[in-house]
């Protein structure tokens, strides 16, 4: 038994060459399942009821509880072991087990609080550890409501009346916006619903009403969080050249970035594809164009063909220091005041942690390119490209 248990040790597979009294055995068992948990599913009916080989397993993999005997999966010591480890265990958890609360909120627990982008709500098992409990919790109103505050898919298996509530609703919404997929219709329409919903994920404005898609102040928190959503805008809005402008002027679904240069909503890369749903019109329109060459949001295989060799739309899109997923010196702005001579002082640090200001002098009618201008040519001892070639140096 000592020679066994030693190569057991050593390497799990010997358990396979041992005489079968030894493989039989509990003590061997329980080390080969503490090696390796997916041994459990390989062992005879009566090692998959022993409590102690069974606890072991789970509390390396909580998702071994899927082999063990009935009894054990009703054994309450033995779940809460196994989903301490692993929510997903829950599943596997005897039907009265799943309706009790303390084992479900011990699942919610370890999941702990999840985010989504515009697309997992299409995945399965994205709902949380609510999707494996027993029909009654799911019709619970606190559990129901702690479930979405922390994964907002959470209401995908929550009870319709419950799919009806507005303060879950809402809940759910804050947490991951295309929960609003599974909200009741009347709330779909809800326009502080809506809202929040956006706010935290774009996407949301396809599944509401077009009163809603229409609504500026609806569509401006979506396309803040992902630019794409703007293909769900009416047709009013995506032709309206004012409100376009307002979009690029104010950088809106730059706010929407995530990790890197990618959109934390929708996954894309940046800019994630607001240009492209604008209409034909605002596409061959120069000013809008050119808004967004500054903004950085352009892609110039969007803009109108007669648009692209435009000198100005050029430069602008080569001196691009605002774009998604460039790098650059970071300045602050800390106040711009008048002076003596009638031109106009700005005061700026260089990086986010408080640096020493310096003046910059510019002509009073300056915008913020100009200062660009004057701290690229600063950073890198050289003049701003403004010609017809070249990129721009420090940025």
């Amino acid at each position: 038994r000592d020679v066994v248990l030693a190569a057991v040790r050593q390497d799990v597979h010997a358990r396979r060459f041992a005489a079968a009294k030894f493989q039989a055995d509990p003590e061997v068992s329980r080390v080969a399942v503490e090696a390796d948990p997916k041994v459990l599913q390989h062992l005879p009916a009566e090692l998959r009821a022993h409590r102690d080989v069974v606890l072991v397993a789970v509390k390396k993999a909580g998702s071994a509880l899927r082999h063990a005997a009935a009894e054990l999966q009703a054994d309450r010591d033995v779940v809460l072991a196994a989903v301490k480890q692993d929510f997903h265990a829950l599943q596997f958890a005897s039907a009265e087990l799943r309706a009790d609360r303390e084992v479900v909120r011990m699942a919610m627990e370890v999941a702990g609080p999840v985010s989504h982008s515009c697309t997992m709500w299409m995945f399965p098992f994205q709902a949380g550890p609510l999707q494996f409990a027993a029909a009654e919790l799911q019709a619970d109103y606190d559990v129901v409501l702690s479930a979405v505050k922390q994964n907002g898919l959470a209401l995908k298996v929550a009870a319709a009346e419950l799919q009806a509530d507005r303060d879950v609703v809402l809940a759910a919404v804050q947490r991951a916006g295309c929960a609003l997929y599974f909200a009741a219709a009347e709330l779909q329409n809800d326009r502080e619903v809506v809202l929040a919903a956006v706010r935290q994920c774009g996407g949301a404005l396809e599944r509401v009403a077009s009163s809603l898609r229409g609504d500026r102040g609806v569509v401006c928190e979506a396309v803040q969080s992902c630019g794409r959503a703007f293909q769900h805008a009416t047709g009013n809005l995506q032709a309206d050249r004012d409100f376009v402008l307002q979009v690029f002027r104010t950088g809106l679904h730059h706010k929407g970035r995530g990790k890197g240069r990618h959109c934390h909503c929708c996954g894309a890369l940046l800019p994630c594809g607001f240009l492209q749903f604008l209409s034909p019109e605002l596409r061959a329109d120069r000013e809008v164009a050119l808004e967004s060459v500054r903004a950085g949001f352009c892609t110039f295989s969007l803009l109108d063909i007669r648009l692209r060799d435009d000198p100005e739309l050029q430069r602008a899109h080569r001196n691009a220091i605002a774009g998604p997923g460039q790098q650059g010196p970071v300045h602050v702005l800390t106040h711009v005041l008048p002076h003596a001579s009638g031109d106009v002082e700005a005061s700026v640090a260089v990086g986010l942690g408080g640096g020493q200001p310096f003046g910059v002098r510019l002509p009073e009618d300056a915008m913020l390119w100009d200062l660009a201008l004057a701290l690229s040519e600063r950073h890198t001892g050289q003049p701003f490209d403004t010609g017809a070639s070249g990129a721009s140096p420090g940025f």
